[in-house]
């Protein structure tokens, strides 16, 4: 499993951490019905040649890596197997796939993709990743397309009873869970 994962973020990335430490991009909608994360799982069959096309990159690899004085292809190195390891773990398939979880699970946090999005947070976490990003962009309701309230913009007050009762649900289902 990666260590960080962005649930949806427009603001992404490792910044001066380096490349190695980009977040797994998860895009779909987890309260969509068809919901499925995208490099995620192949078929065992697939996963059988793509091991052994694994196993050559890392031979040729090897090929005068006593040039590398800077260690940039040990960061390459990691960034590989972190991405063969997303493609052929049944553990990240079974931690991104949210339709194992009961339908009173899946209400409590709210039918909703900020809900389901924080159901897949837990479900990541549960996993072994240890910094899951989720935005929280809109709820039906609002104006606004974030949280980036103005007075000068629109009222604030109405903007928060559009989102505070879908906060307050996923918050509470997490809470539960967590101390549960």
């Amino acid at each position: 499993m990666p260590a960080h994962v962005a649930n949806h973020v427009r603001y992404d990335g490792a910044a001066y951490l380096g490349s190695s430490l980009q977040p797994f991009l998860v895009t779909a909608d987890p309260n969509k019905p068809n919901f499925r994360v995208p490099n995620v799982g192949i078929e065992k069959i697939a996963a059988d040649r793509f091991q052994s096309r694994a196993d050559l990159l890392s031979q040729l690899d090897q090929f005068r890596r006593d040039l590398d004085t800077g260690r940039h292809m040990l960061t390459g190195d990691r960034f590989n197997q972190n991405a063969i390891n997303m493609l052929t773990s049944d553990a990240a398939l079974k931690a991104f796939d949210i339709s194992q979880e009961s339908e009173e699970t899946r209400n409590r946090y709210g039918r909703n993709s900020i809900g389901q999005r924080c159901l897949l947070a837990r479900r990541l976490v549960e996993a072994g990743v240890r910094l899951v990003t989720i935005d929280f962009p809109y709820v039906d309701g609002q104006k606004a397309r974030s949280w980036d309230d103005h007075a000068s913009v629109w009222n604030i007050f109405t903007e928060m009873k559009a989102r505070l009762p879908v906060l307050d649900q996923v918050v509470s289902a997490m809470m539960d869970d967590i101390y549960s």
